[in-house]
């Protein structure tokens, strides 16, 4: 998408035509951590370039952060006024790659199902 001339490439769109229901996911490497207000202006860009071209989706905004210690925080829900949804995982990446699919899965699931 292009935004104030810049393009801006999202880590991934998945899109529910079924649902009409959209879930961006920027990721985010730490080793150690907390939610960044630029992360979440980033993610609200994003959301907000994607709800103005396609109107009709309802739309979720999902920062991943993987950090390779446990997580203490699971989804911590926005509490923005916006037209679309932000929420926030941390994903352990010391753990089997198939758990580390299925936690993803899950997310997806949530929010485009």
């Amino acid at each position: 998408y292009k935004f104030m001339g810049k393009d801006r490439i999202f880590d991934m769109l998945i899109v529910n035509r079924d649902t009409n229901r959209g879930l961006i996911i920027d990721t985010k490497w730490y080793e150690s951590g907390g939610r960044s207000v630029q992360n979440d202006d980033q993610i609200n860009t994003y959301c907000n370039l994607l709800k103005n071209d396609k109107k009709h989706l309802d739309i979720t905004g999902c920062l991943l952060y993987a950090y390779d210690k446990p997580s203490s925080m699971d989804n911590i829900p926005s509490e923005e006024d916006t037209d679309w949804k932000l929420v926030t995982y941390e994903l352990n990446v010391r753990q089997d790659f198939d758990n580390i699919k299925q936690e993803i899965r899950d997310i997806v699931n949530t929010y485009i199902m």
